[in-house]
């Protein structure tokens, strides 16, 4: 029964892949967010590209409910009887469902450092800290018509999707204080057009130590470190933060407030992230941002690199997999984004053995966001630091968004 059952899913979601949502299903995922309803206003900037992100009616604010892909492709098993000398192929079907992060948790390991939240907010995360919260963007490339260039859905599974080049997605970590909201830092990160790698930028309103130093008139400055550890749980190392933070001094709420109203800066070389000791600051309590290093194409891509993968492949020694590894699921997003994907809620089961009619947000539909067909294949291609993390039957079977071989990046070529 449970095979008949996702044969029907599986030709129903053929037949009506993509088709638009209604309006009523629409609104449930409040999508694009309006940001007055959650009371954050966008900070001014010094910078050129962070203004015109900001400015740009195209660009979509979102924070939408995370989901993860249960994939397992279909294998053949031979068996031999050497007695009767006969031979049988046992063919186990492939296995494909969407499903919230809130499912089975402990399957796809989207809980598990590093993937759990933000870079940086992992302390807070853990002490569930609601005052420290994120809001995500995206601003798609137009034509010279001034239409959007779209993502590129691919009908297959599992459903994977490509940005186009010059995509720039955005986070907006921001404070809540007295019941007001304050933006302590904005990060992007744009497609390059080779599909290399993307290329991150970061916004504060203070640049540096000596600034901080400066305007808050702190002569004694001597900042305290702590030390912090972060690694994914599981006996195969993934990724690991392990350091000394720098610890800012308590400050003025006045203070802090007229630091957060400054224009926002790129900070980007000087990476300058102390972490804060009390709730209120111009970062994060316990921000751990500085651990990840230089911020650069390459720091950035150690853990973007896993959208999609599964975490067999990434965690093959967990008692998980070992004792169910078809039951094991893959790491949230596609293309090197962990936030965005194209599903409605409507999509998106939550219990097991439930499958349902996949569909887009009808404005992602109407105004052009995603296409499952698009007129110009040159202006996609998986990100090449994904594709090389994928194992063969994880990467897209449409070809044309795959890099030739010859383009391996150097610390991949073993």
């Amino acid at each position: 029964m449970k095979n008949i059952f996702f044969l029907i899913f599986f030709l129903a979601t053929n037949n009506l892949f993509g088709q638009v949502v209604s309006k009523e299903l629409a609104t449930k995922d409040n999508y694009p967010l309006d940001l007055n309803t959650i009371g954050l206003t966008l900070p001014e900037s010094e910078d050129q590209e962070l203004n015109r992100l900001f400015k740009d009616s195209g660009t979509i604010f979102y924070k939408l409910p995370q989901v993860w892909q249960h994939y397992v492709p279909s294998s053949t098993m031979q068996e031999t009887n050497l007695t009767l000398n006969t031979t049988i192929y046992k063919t186990k079907k492939s296995i494909w469902n969407l499903y919230s992060v809130k499912y089975n948790p402990d399957s796809h390991a989207n809980f598990n450092f590093p993937w759990e939240t933000t870079a940086g907010l992992n302390s807070v995360f853990k002490e569930k800290n609601p005052n420290f919260k994120t809001v995500n963007f995206i601003n798609l490339p137009k034509n010279p018509n001034g239409r959007l260039i779209p993502i590129f859905v691919l009908q297959e599974r599992p459903i994977k999707w490509i940005y186009p080049i010059g995509t720039t997605v955005g986070e907006i970590i921001y404070v809540n204080f007295n019941n007001k909201n304050y933006v302590q830092e904005v990060r992007t990160r744009k497609k390059l057009n080779d599909s290399t790698y993307w290329e991150p930028m970061v916004y504060r309103p203070i640049k540096t130590r000596e600034e901080y130093i400066e305007l808050t008139n702190s002569v004694k400055y001597i900042p305290a470190k702590k030390h912090m550890f972060f690694r994914n749980p599981q006996e195969d190392e993934v990724f690991k933060m392990d350091g000394l933070v720098e610890c800012l001094p308590p400050l003025e709420t006045d203070k802090v407030i007229t630091l957060l109203s400054r224009k926002f800066k790129n900070v980007t070389e000087e990476n300058w992230s102390p972490c804060s000791i009390q709730d209120f600051h111009i970062l994060p309590k316990d921000y751990c941002f500085s651990l990840i290093g230089g911020i650069d194409t390459e720091s950035c891509s150690n853990c973007h690199r896993q959208t999609q993968i599964s975490v067999r492949n990434l965690v093959p020694k967990d008692p998980s997999v070992i004792n169910d590894p078809d039951g094991t699921g893959n790491i949230r997003g596609s293309d090197a984004v962990f936030t965005w994907h194209p599903f409605s809620v409507s999509s998106v089961s939550s219990v097991k053995d439930e499958y349902k009619q996949i569909n887009f947000r009808n404005y992602d539909v109407s105004q052009g966001v995603v296409a499952t067909k698009v007129d110009k294949e040159d202006f996609y291609k998986l990100t090449l630091f994904v594709q090389n993390s994928l194992k063969k039957y994880e990467l897209p079977k449409t070809t044309s968004v795959l890099h030739e071989r010859k383009d391996v990046l150097p610390a991949d070529k073993n």
